[in-house]
């Protein structure tokens, strides 16, 4: 099963993806694939759109990819776009996806290890 769980403030954004979705073998797995490819597609515009993004940061790891940005309208819709196609996914395939959205009130220990806090602090350009 894939965790999904996004945060938003009017600051920041943060999109963290746990396990593995179990739809098929591994290299096999289409669920697991859209889901990384969405995450992999994220990152890949934050790294590649200095001018549009301020700072972000990620973490990943097999079965695990972690990131977060300051706001900006460019990152807002880079976000957005991830976000809606994670949760068409959840949709389709809810036996192996699942999508949370988390509450403003969320502490760093309830996911374990965050790469950021809050916009400004903590960041380092593609870390």
């Amino acid at each position: 099963m894939t965790d999904v769980y996004y945060f938003r403030s009017e600051e920041e954004h943060e999109l963290y993806i746990y396990g593995h979705a179990g739809y098929d073998s591994e290299g096999k797995d289409i669920v697991c694939s859209a889901v990384s490819s969405l995450g992999w597609a994220l990152i890949g515009f934050l790294e590649n759109n200095a001018n549009d993004t301020s700072e972000y940061a990620h973490l990943t790891d097999s079965g695990k990819l972690a990131v977060c940005a300051c706001s900006s309208p460019a990152v807002d819709a880079a976000y957005s776009m991830a976000v809606i196609g994670l949760r068409q996914i959840a949709k389709k395939y809810p036996d192996y996806v699942r999508f949370h959205t988390l509450p403003r009130s969320f502490e760093a220990d309830d996911l374990g290890e965050r790469p950021c806090m809050t916009c400004g602090k903590g960041h380092e350009k593609g870390a």
